[in-house]
């Protein structure tokens, strides 16, 4: 039990530097991500409404690039909420083990890991946009 919570501890804290790395350079191309959809979006709905005449062939000629920057933006969202997910329950899997019962040195280990785990793990793009399921349905 108390090699494996060792094991455990040094996963938790390799994974939060990754994280760490991640957020710095994740960042600016999240962000970036997110509003290059947006501003293609309005522009795209922006000549449809403006020429009336040939709305068809600006929106047909718009879509694949709309639609590749939407699964791109989903992606990034989609693994951000995934990652958040998986450091709660492994936070909640920690705080539910039976630490009380284990020596103090493991037992140690397992507060500190849980007082880790308080501070949620997110990636954001500039500290605007939270890579999450809200944001790609936003």
């Amino acid at each position: 039990m108390r090699s494996q919570s060792k094991v455990w501890l040094c996963f938790s804290m390799f994974l939060l530097e990754v994280v760490s790395e991640l957020n710095k350079y994740h960042s600016t191309v999240f962000a970036l991500q997110v509003l290059s959809t947006i501003c293609h979006s309005g522009v795209m709905i922006l000549f449809c409404f403006k020429e009336k005449d040939r709305h068809f062939w600006v929106s047909a000629s718009g879509i694949p690039l709309l639609i590749a920057a939407s699964i791109q933006l989903f992606l990034y969202c989609y693994y951000g909420q995934f990652l958040t997910s998986e450091f709660e329950v492994l936070h909640q899997a920690a705080f539910k083990s039976q630490w009380y019962n284990t020596n103090k040195k493991v037992a140690k280990m397992l507060l500190i890991f849980g007082e880790i785990g308080k501070k949620p793990v997110v990636l954001k793009g500039l500290s605007v946009f939270k890579a999450s399921h809200f944001t790609f349905l936003m």
